[in-house]
């Protein structure tokens, strides 16, 4: 198989399918000289067609130069399968030095139509261009007053669909009101909102007939969200009449605060339930935004704090306890909601009896400094672990093991210039702790295995080479015994004897 020959097979221009497709199995057979020898049946059993129109097909390509054929004979005498050669740009096109036409992809010929630079011809009649040039005067006159008319037409049209829009915005402030309302609290007006968990509707004809149950196709879960059934419980005809379908009101309705006009200010969202606990944590928020709590847990930590309050905590202490100066994000790995969560929480269920009855309890100036500041996560860590360093006039700071020892930069360096590491501090010679141990293995004598290092053990050896001895001991002990284990194994009965 040739890849060059396939590839300038699929290139060139033959003209007819079968030849192109003889000439693509011809070179899918090429060897190293571009010949091949099939038989004309495989090549007709391959195309599908008959040898005789095979055989036109090769009499075409002979005839554009793209192949050429010797006949081969057998050792017994009889014809066999010709050897055709393909032509190409290996063989400078069969001698000729004129290449073959090849055929032209859609992406030349674009690449071809686009180099070409075309010719610019009049402006489009009508334009403003095209009058401009011919002069005419009226004509260009009534041109701009079109244009005039067109801008006035678009401006009128775009006037009309806010004028729609701010209507629809005005009908539906005062059904708004109602669902907000609804949402807050009951009230006398707003009807009970309904979710996929409320009991099915009742209607009661007369207050002496049973109430009729509204039958529903499917009792065990609703087509809706539950927040879509309220709002659809609550409003059920605040889309009739409206234009949006009533999509305004449902927006407004599930982001509340949001503006309804273009350059009112925002407003905050109302609470879902009021309570003394969550106005407590809200208060909180609009003082310091870093204490802001959302969604489900602004409603658990407001239950919290309100049995906080019932339990006779000062709302001082508390408010003190959550508007501690919070951690820097980068000292802790965790969010400012989670350190109120659990400031909230660590708060103890009876409040601390009153120190002096002079002084107010609900004052937060005088109550405040009763609950101490919180430490951070990283401060509490390094209080339980570690110590400072008292060297440099008690400036170092660095964290020690121990209370009133001194870190490495502060000790002084190896009275014997070793430069190994810095004087151990209980020692009074001045000593680093390899010089130490240097000076107790001064009078034991040298290992047997020639290291240098004192002999600690009892055979004679340091330490590391007593280890290793032990290791090669070891393996050698398993050597042996698997020794012994292969001989019993060969004296038993059934196995035979090595000669």
């Amino acid at each position: 198989m040739s890849n060059e020959a396939q590839t300038y097979a699929a290139k060139v221009k033959v003209g007819d399918i079968t030849a192109k497709f003889v000439l693509g199995r011809l070179a899918d057979r090429a060897d190293e000289k571009f010949s091949c020898f099939p038989s004309v049946p495989l090549l007709a059993a391959e195309a599908e067609k008959s040898e005789r129109v095979v055989q036109r097909a090769l009499a075409l390509l002979r005839t554009l130069r793209l192949v050429s054929d010797r006949a081969t004979k057998r050792a017994d005498g009889s014809q066999g399968a010709n050897r055709y050669y393909l032509h190409g740009p290996w063989d400078n096109y069969a001698g000729t030095g004129v290449p073959f036409p090849e055929i032209v992809t859609p992406k030349e010929k674009r690449a071809q139509l686009w180099s070409q630079r075309p010719a610019e011809g009049e402006f489009r009649e009508g334009t403003a261009a095209a009058v401009a040039v011919s002069g005419d005067r009226a004509a260009a006159a009534a041109l701009a007053a079109a244009a005039h008319a067109a801008a006035a037409e678009t401006e009128a049209a775009s006037e009309a669909r806010r004028e729609k829009a701010r209507n629809a915005r005005k009908a539906a402030e005062p059904q708004i009101r109602n669902i907000s309302a609804a949402q807050t609290g009951v009230t006398s007006t707003s009807p009970h909102p309904m979710t996929w968990t409320s009991p099915h509707p009742m209607t009661s004809t007369s207050p002496l007939e049973p109430s009729v149950v509204i039958p529903s196709s499917n009792h065990s879960r609703p087509s809706l969200r539950p927040s879509v059934m309220e709002v659809s419980a609550s409003e059920p005809n605040r889309t009739e009449g409206r234009p949006d379908g009533g999509e305004v009101a449902r927006k407004e309705i599930r982001e509340p605060g949001k503006p309804k006009h273009r350059g009112e200010a925002a407003t905050a969202p109302a609470a879902p339930v009021a309570s003394r606990g969550m106005a407590l944590l809200m208060d909180c928020a609009r003082r310091d935004s870093r204490t802001t709590l959302t969604g489900d847990l602004l409603g658990t930590l407001g239950r919290h704090v309100e049995g906080l309050l019932a339990a006779g905590w000062d709302p001082g202490l508390l408010e003190a306890q959550i508007m501690a100066p919070l951690p820097r994000p980068e000292e802790v790995r965790t969010t400012d909601a989670a350190v109120i969560a659990k400031r909230i929480r660590s708060i103890p269920a009876a409040p601390p009896p009153a120190r002096d009855s002079t002084v107010t309890p609900t004052d937060p100036a005088l109550s405040a400094p009763a609950v101490p500041a919180p430490r951070t996560v990283h401060q509490e860590l390094t209080a339980r672990t570690s110590h400072e360093c008292p060297g440099k006039d008690g400036q170092c700071g660095r964290h020690v093991p121990a209370a009133g020892q001194l870190c490495a930069g502060c000790r002084t360096p190896c009275s014997a210039s070793c430069a190994r590491g810095p004087a151990e501090q209980a020692r009074p010679d001045g000593l680093c702790r390899s010089c130490i141990q240097d000076q107790a293995d001064a009078g034991l004598p040298r290992c047997v295995d020639g290291c240098g290092r004192a002999a600690v053990r009892k055979d004679g050896r340091c330490s590391p080479c007593h280890h290793e001895q032990r290791g090669r001991d070891h393996e050698e002990a398993q050597r042996e015994e698997a020794k012994a284990a292969f001989a019993a194994l060969l004296g038993q009965e059934g196995v035979p004897t090595p000669l």
